[in-house]
């Protein structure tokens, strides 16, 4: 296992390139492309400029983006896909783009413990909590319009907000709210290991709740329960 550290500022991350890939903290480039074994760092020794990321087979350990203030940016409109096999850590300083393509994604991957989240409020493409170890979110996420949130494996919302077109609760995951509230076009339980989210507040317009027990849902849009399905529970139901 080893890190390496973004360097040189404007650039392309792909599956090849070497040019900004450095051994040490704004040291020289040259360094071997991150795999999934590889932590990544961008910090104040990156430099500035886009970094493209371009490809369906990028991954890194965790990624931290302490101190930078460039911009890490999702190719375009183009499909693109970024396995993380640790945490994910964005900064307030830098800027995070992403395109309007539901084919660009984040996937966690792996089973390394206490993995974390932390968005610093940059808008997300689509996310997926894949198989392995789960996923702590540390502050609120909001994806682009044209995306989706998958949940594999286990994803603790610890009392936070998210705002998702789609987010899918397949039937291996375990999920954990708080006080959370969820805000999604479509939102969809399976028969979930675990599924604790009896203060979590769910606002949809289609609701596909898989018998599962839930505090406040309410409905949105011009044709309420256009998709209600599920002999659910609900502490509060509001439809309006």
């Amino acid at each position: 296992m080893a890190t390496r550290y973004w360097v040189g500022g404007a650039g392309t991350w792909d599956a090849s390139t070497t040019t900004h890939w450095s051994a040490s903290s704004g040291g020289a480039g040259g360094a071997s492309v991150p795999t999934s074994a590889d932590d990544v760092v961008f910090n104040a020794s990156s430099g500035t400029g886009v970094v493209t990321m371009s490809g369906a087979s990028l991954s890194c350990g965790s990624l931290t983006c302490t101190g930078y203030t460039g911009t890490l940016s999702y190719s375009g409109s183009t499909a693109c896909q970024l396995s993380v096999y640790g945490s994910l850590t964005l900064a307030a300083g830098m800027t995070f783009t992403v395109g309007n393509n539901i084919s660009q994604y984040i996937i966690f991957q792996g089973a390394v413990t206490g993995r974390t989240l932390t968005t610093a409020g940059k808008t997300m493409p689509s996310l997926v909590i894949n198989t392995g170890a789960g996923v702590t979110l540390q502050d609120n996420v909001t994806q682009i319009s044209s995306s989706e949130f998958l949940v594999y494996s286990a994803l603790d919302l610890n009392s936070k907000t998210i705002v998702a077109s789609t987010l899918d609760l397949k039937s291996n995951a375990n999920v954990t709210g708080g006080t959370a509230a969820i805000t999604t076009t479509t939102f969809t339980a399976n028969a979930l290991s675990t599924f604790t989210l009896g203060s979590t507040t769910i606002t949809a317009q289609d609701f596909n709740g898989g018998g599962l027990t839930y505090g406040t849902v309410q409905f949105f849009g011009t044709s309420l329960l256009r998709g209600i399905s599920g002999v659910n529970t609900f502490g509060n139901l509001v439809l309006g």
